[in-house]
This record gives structure tokens, C-alpha cells and sequence, in this order.
């Protein structure tokens, strides 16, 4: 199974969901802290995934689907320009080492432009 900050992947998650469900993070917030998950599923909303599936890798079909739905991606996270990172435009700069997973919410075209996909990120706030 994933293991907190170490390690895990959207895929182990999304098979978990399916076999069980989850409560709303509103429910049962996320901590910064290592702890036991608690199994109290009395008045919460509980959340179930039916299916998932990769998106096609081009431009046109990331809009198509971010448009209707959240799409998890994983982004090479290791230097200073995610380390670092303060609210700006992150240039991913390899697709070798994919480590961190991200949620794609939106994306802009400036007037002159300049394309990038809005992130959520899947730890601390948003």
C-alpha cells in the first residue's frame, strides 16, 4: 500500500477507493503528522471510484478531460525549482524521474500566449 510521504502512487490509491471508500477531507482533514488512520465512518459523506483510466499523452486530450474531470499527473519534484517552488511557474524540466503526483485543475492561455496547467498538490495546503 502507499506509504505517506515515502512513497505511493495515484494507481494504489484509486484501487484502494474502489474496493472501499473514503470520507470527504472536510471529514477527516489531512495532518502533516505520521499517525493511525481512523476508521469512523459514522455521519460522514463517503466518497466510492467506479473506474479510472489513463488519458491519452497529448495536449488536446488533457483539455478534454480536465475539463469535465480531475487528471493526476506526476511531475519530477527533485531540485531547486519544485523545492523552492513559492506560487510561479514550475518548467518541468525531465520526465525520467516522475516521483511526485499532482492534480491538474485548470489550465490558462495569457494573451500573449504563454500556456501552463493550473496543480493542486496532493500534500500541505493548496
Amino acid at each position: 500500500m502507499n506509504k505517506g510521504c515515502c512513497c505511493g502512487s495515484y494507481v494504489g490509491a484509486f484501487n484502494f477507493i474502489q474496493k472501499n471508500e473514503i470520507t470527504l477531507e472536510v471529514a477527516y482533514p489531512y495532518t502533516t503528522k505520521d499517525g493511525k488512520c481512523v476508521v469512523n465512518r459514522k455521519n460522514s459523506s463517503l466518497v466510492f471510484i467506479d473506474s479510472y483510466k489513463k488519458v491519452l499523452e497529448n495536449e488536446d486530450s488533457l483539455h478534454k478531460t480536465v475539463a469535465n474531470q480531475p487528471v493526476f499527473i506526476a511531475i519530477d519534484s527533485h531540485g531547486s525549482n519544485f523545492e523552492d517552488y513559492y506560487g510561479r511557474v514550475f518548467i518541468q524540466n525531465s520526465d525520467t524521474n516522475l516521483d511526485h503526483e499532482m492534480t491538474v485543475v485548470g489550465y490558462v492561455q495569457t494573451l500573449d500566449d504563454f500556456k501552463y496547467w493550473i496543480l493542486r498538490n496532493s500534500w500541505g495546503p493548496m
